[in-house]
């Protein structure tokens, strides 16, 4: 029997013991060890086991009703999940965390059981797919049979992030610097930790050859302790690539990528541009640059001319007057006439650690028709320096890519499994407020030189991502290996002065490229596309279509067909990246 969500909700609250309502938390984990995925999840009737017929090769239709009640199940469960990661990142007690993580597995194990019992051939009964409404029925669809095909065992869960884990502890340990005579520096001494002070070293370091024999030491500082993980990583990885039918692990990674691998070789090649510099020597090369001035500015104040600005594509802040005094601010946000949903905005001090934090934590996702979506951005009560101004900007363009979606669905909303080229929203809107507000920063030379440093560093580790995991099980085995070494040391020519022969080595100290894989150039893939929609003379001044058309994007347009809709001409591959490398020469 479909139970809406408040039925839900209300049956959760009753099974609440006395205990558990004085303790929210308490409240929220026994809500959430209690959801069954049989019990308030319907499926459709043509998908339930007992109307199949394993002869039938027909599709198994569902109506959109069906799909709509599924969904409400589905959110249930979604939202669960999400108010588990945020509590996770907001509570610290040990037995709190404990609770939380049996809290996620539990609900891991839920959508694992209902994701396999779903069909092979599922599929909605639509009149029209050309009707914008229906067709998100039919992503829906696609997105749930794409889920279903890629999940993995409890067991390879556990291996993968287990691994994953290893390989951040090994490079947040602390490694001392340890330099022979001729490099001694009075600035650093022997012994300290090389995760702190390599930067220092490299910038008081005349001598290029003892810079780059510093620098390669902290690109290998983790290889002995990371080798072995990143070898079972990888024949973990290919393990799963060929039980989903894939010859190696980067047509698995790419099966559901922007690119192909042949689009990626492409575009990496295109971007690649040699500098005139090591990568020992930009520290130095930056202090020699000109600098900018920074005036410090309270964090609520550069929030309220984020607000300002964003008024040009018809935002509006509504905040909304707190009963009691609190560093909380809350705020309403408006799109012309409809309501996107709550943003919560903690200005804090400087933690005791020492390190000031911009972040995000997603407390509910926007889904049309269900539910207004709820984000949190915490940030220090002083922006003192460039990088936390900018770290601002991109979180509160992440937050409104977010919250103004408008889909039926949730999966649609979100970027982890959205068919449409969602995280393009975050990245244009942050170059758009960079450009807007940091002015005279990002035409600084030092700024222009850090960029195109950090941009040929990310072409490096891309392409040494796609290297790694290309590699066969007998290729990993041999260490090192002649192929890899060849073509890393000549991706790394191609992008920087000055010979590395280690550098195939830069994948042991790379948290990246274990976690993202072959899917590590997609940062830069945004990135590039961002700055062509905010610099091509053909787009100037249509800031308004593009924030429709990009942000919004009612009819979950892949990206050529909305770059089309931006263009006004047919738009692939080819002619995309004809237009990344030649737009500043483009006529307007």
């Amino acid at each position: 029997m479909l139970k809406s969500i408040f039925a839900i909700s209300l049956c959760f609250s009753l099974l609440a013991t006395a205990k558990a309502v004085a303790n929210p938390l308490d409240l929220f984990v026994e809500q959430c060890l209690n959801f069954s995925s049989t019990e308030f999840i319907p499926l459709p009737q043509q998908w339930q086991s007992e109307q199949l017929n394993s002869t039938t090769a027909a599709p198994l239709l569902a109506s959109k009703n069906e799909l709509v009640n599924l969904e409400d199940g589905l959110l249930a469960l979604n939202n669960l999940n999400d108010r588990n990661n945020y509590y996770r990142q907001r509570i610290k007690v040990v037995e709190s965390q404990q609770q939380l993580l049996n809290c996620q597995i539990h609900l891991a194990d839920e959508l694992k059981q209902l994701l396999a019992s779903l069909p092979n051939n599922i599929d909605v009964a639509l009149q029209s797919d050309k009707d914008d409404n229906d067709s998100q029925y039919r992503l829906f669809i696609n997105i749930l049979s794409n889920l279903a095909s890629i999940r993995l065992t409890t067991n390879e869960k556990s291996q993968l992030h287990g691994l994953q884990a290893s390989i951040a502890h090994n490079l947040r340990r602390q490694y001392q610097l340890n330099t022979s005579a001729e490099c001694a520096n009075s600035a650093v001494t022997n012994g300290t930790s090389i995760n702190k002070s390599i930067a220092k070293y490299l910038l008081n370091q005349p001598r290029s050859e003892c810079r780059k024999q510093a620098w390669q030491a902290y690109q290998l500082r983790a290889k002995a302790a990371n080798q072995q993980a990143l070898v079972l990583l990888h024949q973990l990885k290919l393990s799963i690539a060929t039980k989903h039918g894939f010859d190696n692990i980067v047509d698995n990674d790419l099966h559901n990528s922007p690119l192909n691998i042949q689009q990626l070789h492409q575009f990496l090649h295109s971007q690649t541009n040699q500098l005139s510099m090591s990568p020992w020597d930009l520290p130095l090369q930056l202090k020699a640059l000109p600098t900018v001035k920074f005036s410090p500015i309270e964090s609520e104040k550069l929030f309220q001319k984020v607000q300002d600005q964003l008024s040009e594509f018809g935002l509006r802040f509504v905040k909304v007057p707190l009963q009691q005094a609190s560093t909380l601010n809350l705020y309403q946000l408006w799109h012309h006439n409809r309501y996107l949903g709550e943003l919560y905005f903690y200005p804090h001090t400087e933690l005791k650690t020492g390190k000031k934090k911009i972040t995000t934590n997603k407390i509910k996702q926007s889904v049309l028709g269900h539910q207004f979506g709820q984000y949190e951005l915490t940030a220090p009560t002083i922006i003192t320096k460039f990088s936390e101004y900018k770290n601002m900007l991109f979180a509160v363009s992440e937050m409104i890519n977010q919250l103004i979606k408008s889909n039926k669905f949730y999966y649609l909303n979100s970027p982890n499994t959205a068919t449409a080229p969602l995280p393009l929203g975050t990245y244009w809107l942050n170059e758009y407020l960079i450009n807007a507000l940091l002015s005279d920063y990002v035409i600084s030379p030092r700024y222009q030189l850090s960029r195109q440093y950090k941009k040929q560093q990310n072409i490096v580790n891309s392409k040494l991502a796609v290297y790694f995991y290309q590699l066969d099980d007998a290729q990993i085995q041999q260490q090192p290996n002649e192929l890899f070494n060849t073509l890393t040391e000549a991706a790394f020519s191609a992008s920087f002065i000055g010979e590395h022969s280690y550098s195939s080595d830069m994948v042991y100290s790379s948290q990246a490229i274990a976690n993202q894989g072959v899917n590590l150039y997609l940062h830069l893939w945004y990135q590039s596309l961002a700055q062509l929609l905010n610099t091509d003379p053909m787009l100037q001044g249509q800031n308004q279509m593009i924030f429709e058309q990009v942000l919004i994007n009612e009819q979950q347009l892949d990206i050529y067909s909305l770059l089309s809709n931006l263009y006004h001409q047919p738009m692939d591959f080819d002619t995309l990246l004809w237009r990344l490398n030649h737009a500043d020469n483009t006529p307007e």
